[in-house]
């Protein structure tokens, strides 16, 4: 059986709010996580299948590329290098630090990915009938795929275009033709399409989530799970 791989990326502001999310994946899953930061230590303890990958040291986006400095940080480009970080990995999924997972997916690293860059939930709003805008929320990335190229075509894009939501945006334009529909269920929030079914739930731009959302401040409270 092959093994199962996801991250986070997180500047070391907001290490501490990646404990509910990780919790509930590794309930749910079996998945090997990586915690993409910019030091060696977060600050609290971790389990066996959870490593730390300090990438303070990154060389592939500069300081003075255009959105380095964005509203998002810097971290959240470094999704789309995960192919360069983990030369040995070929499909890995990414989550923002702002999910919950529900329900087992140990399915989702069983998706038909096939030849497209990666798998991801549309947002309707933003689709129009020739163009597919994902959430980068909750990505499967095919790492193995994005080593044709299309990786370098994004870095070098993010380092020179202004992009309102690097990633998203310019993956989404990059990548178009070659995204695979991931089902709504996994990634629930108010971008994506409604539906009864929820593998993961994301609070996409709902305020407070950390503070007061009551699924959030049950894994919060579980630390020994």
């Amino acid at each position: 059986m092959s093994k199962h791989y996801a991250c986070y990326c997180m500047t070391r502001n907001i290490y501490h709010k990646v404990l509910p999310s990780l919790r509930s994946l590794l309930a749910h899953s079996d998945a090997e996580v990586f915690l993409l930061t910019e030091d060696d230590d977060v600050g609290f303890s971790l389990p066996d299948r959870v490593h730390v990958v300090n990438v303070s040291g990154q060389k592939w986006f500069p300081e003075s590329g255009v959105n380095y400095h964005n509203h998002w940080t810097w971290m959240v480009l470094m999704r789309t290098a995960l192919c360069k970080v983990f030369p040995e990995i070929d499909v890995m999924l990414s989550l923002d630090l702002d999910t919950i997972v529900c329900e087992d997916i140990s399915e989702i690293w069983d998706t038909p990915i096939g030849d497209n860059y990666l798998a991801a939930c549309p947002e309707p709003r933003q689709c129009r009938d020739d163009f597919v805008y994902i959430n980068g929320g909750v990505v499967l990335w095919n790492l193995k795929q994005m080593r044709d190229g299309m990786a370098d075509r994004i870095i070098d894009s993010l380092n020179r275009e202004a992009w309102l939501f690097p990633d998203q945006n310019c993956v989404s334009t990059l990548c178009q033709g070659r995204i695979y529909h991931l089902r709504s269920m996994y990634n629930v929030c108010n971008y994506t399409r409604p539906t009864p079914a929820m593998k993961i739930r994301h609070f996409a731009a709902e305020r407070g989530w950390y503070e007061d959302n009551p699924l959030v401040m049950d894994w919060k409270r579980q630390e020994g799970r």
